[in-house]
């Protein structure tokens, strides 16, 4: 699905506005209905995340947010995330610390463990067992670590 949904169905121009309009028309009309359906095709880790009420709160009003003006944002990034990236990692000297879930189903951590591979200054932490949504119950953890940076690079 994720091969097909980011890679091949985004070269298909005519389809991607429409389909991204279609979604976000979807997503503002019954909120309530997604919120519930991604608790119920979320792997089981995700399922607990996503079954509190105020993290289908906070996920609702974002997206209903983001999806305000149509389709046209998400349908940009679609395209931005099918295509390859002229980035030259190997020239990025800054620190990276990256966090993904092991379990996670909808960013296959292989690709999160490639793109470690492609930072020198890059640290991973593979969440064991985490999904998707382990950033809501790690919050303080990863931005203890951000103000460490900053901390640091205010020093310099």
């Amino acid at each position: 699905f994720q091969e097909q949904f980011f890679l091949n169905l985004p070269s298909h121009l005519a389809l991607k506005q429409p389909i991204s309009n279609l979604g976000a028309w979807a997503f503002r009309k019954l909120p309530d209905f997604f919120s519930g359906l991604l608790s119920k095709i979320a792997n089981a880790q995700d399922a607990v995340i996503l079954s509190r009420s105020e993290i289908k709160q906070y996920l609702s009003e974002m997206t209903v947010e983001a999806l305000s003006q149509g389709g046209q944002g998400s349908a940009k990034d679609w395209e931005i995330f099918s295509q390859p990236w002229s980035v030259s990692y190997k020239n990025m000297n800054m620190p990276v610390e990256i966090w993904q879930g092991t379990a996670d189903p909808i960013v296959p951590p292989q690709v999160v463990e490639w793109l470690a591979c492609q930072l020198p200054t890059c640290k991973l932490h593979l969440l064991k067992d985490a999904g998707h949504f382990w950033i809501f119950d790690h919050i303080d953890e990863v931005l203890t670590v951000l103000a460490r940076h900053f901390s640091q690079r205010s020093k310099m």
